[in-house]
């Protein structure tokens, strides 16, 4: 890959956040590089592969090739809201698809909860799952692009949140600078201060590297793939792959995310990364303490163990955290209930479409 010229290197280690502010002093004089802007057509087809995509329910799950992976993934993601969502908090769900970690993010019993999704059948199932739950805490589901800045406008002006979680779906920003902008800028304007945004994402570092040591543009096992255009041009952003994974993607078109960047773009709106580490080193970071978590959710096989290709297939991704700077007290709420819709059922037409 030619990055002398244009300081866009993938190189590197993923606990090595000291790098990201040599690297943004090398950027001061070298803009970023853009790939091929095609917004409107990769938004659409993302949002309709999820839109296709069937919630087949527990019992199919238990069924599934990749049960302890996904375990595993959901682990993690339980882990990162154990430890950064306070309990009553004001919680916004980015990207939060079919309402996939409602029962993780409900243990914090959230005083109000927020879910934005750009898939419009996706926040229908998400609804249908909040009220199959019986779930009474004042909530509201947005239908629209998570990317653009206009997604939070028609909230309650007073609602302001302590935890903003966004779950394998950051990367797809990274199409181009604006939509990365315009996410973290959603994922900040509300957020209180001293508080969290917890993300996880493809690890570009360890994709890169992967690709560099297959012989052709394509690398994977039997239960994942990516396929790269070439591998020798990527970009900072619109830097594209097609990502397939067993019984859960199937080539969708996604993006790397180049870490030094999302610094930087963070620091905009008063986000300092904190945190970014791949998810095999996140789980030897924290196995111990949530040891009963990890046998609760099932993680490892029967055998105690979890297989090569999936063990392998979980290192695809990291753990990003970012702190919203400023310091951390109890938000006083003008009204515990900003949404004002505790205690009844949401229906689809109660989804905000924009």
């Amino acid at each position: 890959m030619h990055s002398s010229s244009r300081g866009d290197s993938y190189s590197g280690s993923s606990h090595n956040n000291q790098q990201h502010g040599d690297d943004r002093r090398q950027r001061q004089h070298d803009r970023p590089q853009h790939g091929p802007s095609n917004s409107n057509s990769a938004v659409t087809q993302i949002a309709r592969h999820y839109n296709d995509r069937p919630d087949l329910g527990v019992a199919h799950r238990q069924q599934s090739k990749i049960l302890c992976l996904k375990n595993f993934n959901n682990w993690i993601k339980s882990v990162l809201i154990s430890v950064h969502c306070p309990d009553r908090a004001n919680i916004l769900d980015l990207c939060g698809g079919k309402g996939g970690d409602l029962n993780k993010l409900m243990l914090k019993k959230p005083q109000n909860y927020v879910l934005a999704d750009v898939a419009h059948q996706s926040v229908k199932d998400a609804v249908d799952r909040f009220n199959s739950k019986r779930y009474n805490n004042p909530s509201a589901f947005i239908a629209a692009d998570c990317f653009k800045k206009n997604l939070l406008e028609d909230l309650p002006d007073n609602l302001k949140f302590d935890f903003v979680s966004c779950q394998f779906a950051l990367h797809y920003s990274f199409e181009s600078e604006e939509r990365v902008d315009s996410l973290l800028y959603n994922a900040s304007c509300r957020l209180n201060p001293g508080r969290y945004f917890v993300c996880t994402i493809p690890n570009a570092y360890w994709i890169v590297k992967r690709l560099r040591e297959a012989d052709g543009e394509s690398f994977g096992n039997p239960l994942y793939r990516f396929d790269f255009r070439d591998k020798e041009k990527l970009t900072r952003f619109g830097c594209t792959y097609n990502f397939s994974l067993v019984e859960s993607v199937d080539s969708c078109p996604e993006f790397l995310v180049h870490i030094p960047t999302l610094a930087d773009i963070g620091r905009r709106y008063g986000l300092e990364l904190i945190k970014c580490t791949g998810s095999h080193d996140y789980f030897s970071e924290n196995c111990q303490a949530f040891e009963t978590l990890l046998q609760r959710m099932n993680v490892f096989n029967d055998r105690g163990t979890i297989s090569k290709e999936e063990w392998e297939a979980a290192g695809v991704y990291m753990v990003v955290i970012f702190r919203k700077n400023g310091e951390k007290r109890e938000p006083k709420r003008e009204s515990p209930n900003p949404l004002g819709n505790g205690g009844r059922r949401v229906s689809h037409a109660d989804i905000m479409v924009k």
